[in-house]
């Protein structure tokens, strides 16, 4: 049997918050909060083991205060994110605004410490982009985002990458 992500998702929710209607709320509310604040990711959004550069946005409270939310909320809602153009305030330096879908990107990144474009070989289409971004300094993500097949191994990618903490943390 084959459940449906939102279905999923909220048994997740269910079983772990007794129903995560007021934390999703929350997170959506303060995703809107953080996209229409702006700021800069500072040339590079992506995961750093360092740590983002001095002056990134995602070194202000309220990211910070974002990505200390449980994972088991935030990372779902971020996946649900990516296909979106909407663009945010939020500015990536040379590549512009981010839309949300390359922001929901960027803070899955920061959340689980992994980066996309780490994924094996796998996730075939996602594969694809993940060569071209370790050869260039383009925004590969941004052409990454509307490839449908990319973007849903990206989410494959992410939520494995959040099982594998979720046991290591069992």
């Amino acid at each position: 049997m084959k459940l449906k992500r939102g279905v999923f998702l909220s048994l997740v929710c269910l079983l772990i918050f007794g129903g995560c209607g007021g934390e999703l709320r929350a997170v959506r509310r303060e995703w809107r909060g953080l996209c229409e604040a702006g700021g800069t990711l500072e040339g590079y959004p992506h995961w750093d083991p360092q740590g983002p550069p001095e002056g990134s946005a995602f070194l202000r409270a309220e990211w910070e205060a974002f990505f200390q939310r449980p994972r088991a909320v935030t990372i779902p809602f971020l996946m649900e994110q990516l296909a979106s153009t909407t663009r945010t305030a939020v500015d990536t330096g040379a590549w512009g605004k981010a839309t949300e879908g390359a922001l929901a990107v960027y803070a899955a990144e920061h959340i689980l410490g992994r980066n996309w474009f780490e994924c094996d070989e796998s996730l075939p289409n996602l594969t694809r982009y993940a060569e071209r971004a370790r050869r260039s300094t383009a925004n590969i993500t941004a052409f990454m985002l509307p490839d449908v097949a990319a973007r849903q191994e990206a989410e494959q990618y992410f939520y494995r990458v959040l099982r594998k903490l979720e046991q290591q943390a069992e």
